[in-house]
């Protein structure tokens, strides 16, 4: 009789498990505020653009502005799909990670660029 064969020892097998559910949500919360905050930053900067007399502004504010608000859409969608699909977790996973870095990076932006502009 032949002994089972054990999965690989990297976790590549099909005997691998999703990630637990609870390892979507930290992405997630760490990405909403910093969205929010830079689309508000950029719609306050675009508002207060030609509140008496036009000026131009910086050309980066609004597409990041608009950026970040898909970036929130896209991190409440992928929660929603990789809590309700166990089977997509770790895609999941990724995809919230790598929105979590693009939303500071903007945030970032707006930030360096708030301090310059008072």
């Amino acid at each position: 009789m032949t002994p089972p064969a054990s999965p690989p020892a990297d976790g590549t097998g099909a005997a691998r498990e999703p990630p637990r559910w609870w390892t979507l949500p930290a992405p997630f919360l760490l990405t909403l505020p910093v969205a929010a905050w830079s689309v508000l930053i950029a719609t306050v900067s675009g508002l207060f653009s030609c509140f008496d007399t036009c000026m131009p502004s910086n050309a980066l504010i609004t597409p990041i502005g608009v950026a970040e608000l898909i970036l929130a859409t896209a991190a409440v969608v992928t929660l929603t799909a990789g809590l309700a699909r166990p089977e997509w977790r770790l895609a999941m996973r990724r995809v919230l990670w790598t929105g979590c870095a693009l939303a500071w990076l903007g945030g970032g932006y707006l930030y360096a660029w708030a301090n310059a502009h008072p």
